[in-house]
């Protein structure tokens, strides 16, 4: 979908890192990286679909999108009109 002013996270997308909850088990295994997930971002601002197009493992894929989805966002809009749109992010897991 063609958009004039992206979609974003209402609070920027630091939120989204803010939410994400490194898995117990992947902490206690030393797993580190990035997971990249594709949202598609609805007209109403909510989370309808995503996609894992990087896995890490599947404890921190899940976490990435649980992280992803409950932030809100103000939606892409196309003529001053909301349009549901992807977008890719990356979400790091790094150990202390």
């Amino acid at each position: 979908m063609q958009y004039d002013t992206p979609q974003e996270p209402v609070e920027g997308f630091h939120a989204i890192q803010q939410n994400l909850v490194y898995p117990e088990g992947a902490r206690k295994a030393g797993v580190q990286g990035t997971v990249t997930i594709q949202a598609k971002i609805g007209e109403d601002g909510t989370v309808v679909d995503t996609k894992v197009w990087v896995s890490l493992v599947e404890s921190c894929d899940q976490a990435a999108i649980h992280a992803i989805e409950t932030v809100k966002w103000i939606p892409a809009t196309n003529d001053s009109k909301p349009v549901e749109v992807w977008v890719s992010t990356h979400q790091r897991f790094k150990l202390k």
